[in-house]
């Protein structure tokens, strides 16, 4: 993750607080996807009994709200599919050995953070039941909001889980993957951090406006 804009590193203390929310305004409703990690539990079972997703079933993982941004601002669908693929059918386990032999540098984080997701279902899933009813969008805003102008809309960026590589992004929504930073300071330093690259999208949309696809 690139070095953290100063300041963020420190963020108030204590426990998520379960709270109501408002459908009024976007500023009173912050929203936290987790159907992109929902749709991922399914997909990646078919492919552990060594079957092949529908084509609806697969549709139903990049239409989720972290999926789609991932797709339309960075990656390819077709890096997703065949990634999975080979982390997760037994039936290409030698192949997948051989690819993670051969990938260095930044690709070769992908698909042993897969390979973890692989083993690591229950956790996933407690992960996700926390994130549903965990209101640390607050108190991220709050540190992001810091460094930027006064006069910025009120508003509280989306926040959609996903299973991709140990990081985040600072989209919109913005992008979390679900098993990276899982204690409580480093992920709100971590929220805090994407926050404040999307409210910094807000002050120069030209900015964001191209991105590779890879």
């Amino acid at each position: 993750m690139p070095g953290l804009v100063a300041g963020l590193a420190l963020l108030a203390a204590g426990g998520f607080r379960t709270t109501t929310l408002s459908a009024q305004s976007r500023s009173a409703r912050p929203v936290v996807d987790v159907s992109g990690v929902e749709r991922f539990l399914e997909v990646t079972a078919v492919l552990e009994r060594d079957l092949d997703p529908t084509p609806q079933q697969w549709d139903s993982l990049f239409a989720t709200p972290g999926y789609a941004v991932l797709v339309r601002r960075e990656f390819r669908r077709d890096f997703f599919v065949r990634s999975f693929q080979l982390a997760f059918k037994p039936s290409r386990r030698q192949e997948l050995e051989a690819q993670m032999a051969r990938e260095t540098g930044y690709w070769a984080q992908f698909l042993p953070h897969f390979v973890r997701a692989r083993s690591a279902r229950e956790e996933i899933r407690r992960r996700m039941e926390e994130m549903r009813s965990a209101d640390f969008s607050r108190e991220a805003v709050a540190r992001a909001r810091t460094f930027l102008p006064d006069s910025l809309p009120e508003e509280t960026p989306s926040v959609a889980f996903v299973i991709f590589k140990p990081d985040a992004r600072g989209f919109d929504p913005v992008v979390v993957d679900i098993l990276y930073l899982t204690e409580r300071e480093a992920f709100l330093n971590l929220v805090a951090h994407e926050f404040h690259h999307w409210f910094r999208a807000r002050l120069a949309p030209d900015l964001n406006r191209h991105s590779e696809t890879i």
